[in-house]
């Protein structure tokens, strides 16, 4: 009884140390640039929002989950993690950094690591290779990076998880996943994806779930049949792809046939004005010197019968006199006082002298 009540003291007391003991390593390893906890049972270190330039914290070889996000990291050298003793890593977030070039061998030694996330960089290609060492590698994201064409052809066959949700992806081709056999959850959303060929998911037989929500699809057969195809092998995607329906074709043409038929009748109907008043323009100026010919005319009128009235007879220009016969036998047509007048004395001095 003396032994037992003396025992239990003693293990009391070998506890506490055990448990000071690991308070103080657990407190000790923690570089002064991060913030270390654990984390889902892992030793975890946040260096995250540091300014870092590098992933060079003084971290012990011991840490198993590595925050460095939220920072400037723009280069990840041949064995540079390896070196800084991470090998024991599973879990490595490397998100919004200026990261633009990976080695070759850059993740080589970290055969712990199973999570990798590299989303929110620079990023525009990725050698083939470069997780061929990690093979325990199971998630890996790379969203929001600038593949466009230069879409990454990974030889990972381990991978089961893959994030490449707004990489500005235009066209998939159709090998381009056949070093992920075991794939099972694919992001393509949110890129400029119009089409997308079945062949290209062919190599992918363990897929269960592809997101392509927000890309422009175009409504065709390409379209329909990966529908067809998804629905065929259970794999679960968007219900309805967000395609341009050919209503949207028909509407936007139509609002451009009407915006075009309206700026060629604005067009047509400037001319058309514009030449109607030059007519009218041509026509003013025409009547105007009309009108001044009617007016002299109608002022020479005037002057002739001015002078008919004062000499009363009519006469028109151009016009031989009449006979002296007619004259002589009809004086009245012709009333000229000083004609009419030497007529009379002539015919009278005639007659006169043949009397005589």
């Amino acid at each position: 009884m003396t032994r037992e009540l003396v025992r239990t003291p003693f293990v009391v007391l070998v506890l506490d140390v055990v448990v000071i003991g690991v308070s103080v390593h657990s407190a000790g390893w923690c570089p002064s640039l991060c913030v270390c906890d654990t984390w889902y049972g892992l030793q975890h270190a946040s260096c995250s929002g540091r300014h870092l330039y590098s992933i060079h914290t003084g971290a012990p070889s011991t840490v198993q989950a590595l925050d460095l996000s939220n920072n400037s990291i723009s280069l990840l050298n041949n064995y540079e993690l390896m070196e800084a003793g991470l090998s024991q890593l599973k879990y490595l977030n490397l998100s919004a950094n200026t990261i633009s070039e990976i080695g070759l061998n850059a993740f080589t030694g970290l055969s712990e690591l199973m999570v990798l996330d590299l989303s929110h960089n620079h990023l525009y290609y990725l050698l083939p290779d470069i997780f061929i060492s990690t093979t325990n590698l199971r998630i890996l994201r790379l969203s929001k990076n600038n593949f466009d064409s230069h879409i990454p052809k990974l030889e990972c066959p381990w991978l089961t998880e893959l994030s490449l949700d707004s990489c500005e992806i235009s066209h998939v081709p159709t090998d381009t996943f056949n070093g992920l056999s075991y794939l099972q959850k694919l992001d393509l959303s949110n890129n400029l994806m119009i089409q997308l060929d079945t062949i290209a998911l062919d190599a992918l037989q363990f897929l269960r779930k592809l997101s392509i929500e927000g890309n422009p699809w175009s409504c065709d057969k390409l379209t329909y049949d990966l529908q067809m195809y998804l629905a065929h092998r259970n794999v679960h995607f968007a219900g309805t792809l967000n395609a341009l329906s050919p209503y949207w074709f028909f509407t936007i043409g139509f609002l451009l046939g009407n915006a075009c038929g309206i700026f060629t009748c604005y067009i047509w109907l400037t001319q058309k004005i514009s030449c109607c008043r030059g007519c009218r323009a041509r026509d003013i100026r025409r009547r105007g010197s009309d009108t001044q010919r009617i007016s002299l005319l109608q002022n020479l009128w005037q002057l002739e019968d001015s002078a008919l009235d004062e000499s009363g007879t009519t006469s028109c220009p151009g016009t031989p006199p009449p006979p002296y016969r007619e004259v002589m036998l009809r004086p009245g047509l012709y009333r000229n006082p000083s004609v009419t007048t030497n007529l009379n004395n002539n015919f009278s001095d005639a007659a006169g002298a043949g009397y005589s």
